[in-house]
């Protein structure tokens, strides 16, 4: 189920311990709340914020590719095909 259980709070308590561990690589903060599931394709993330803009981060370091003012909160998972997103 998308989010774990019903709440969708992503708490698994089944999981113990990732494996290999989690390391964190990157701390950058869009500009408002992320509700949905980011999407991955060719080493960029992409994700939809509360502060009306979609992001593009280089999965690497984390950077920030580009962002784009959509005119209303993208709450929605991105959806990527052919380099469209």
């Amino acid at each position: 189920m998308f989010g774990y259980d019903p709440a969708h709070s992503g708490y698994n308590p089944d999981e113990t311990q990732a494996k290999p561990p989690l390391r964190l690589k990157s701390d950058y903060t869009p500009g408002g709340l992320v509700w949905s599931c980011p999407a991955v394709a060719n080493r960029v993330v992409y994700l939809g914020s509360a502060d009306k803009k979609p992001y593009a981060l280089d999965a690497t370091p984390g950077a920030l590719l580009w962002t784009y003012t959509a005119g209303t909160h993208v709450h929605t998972s991105p959806a990527v095909a052919n380099g469209v997103v």
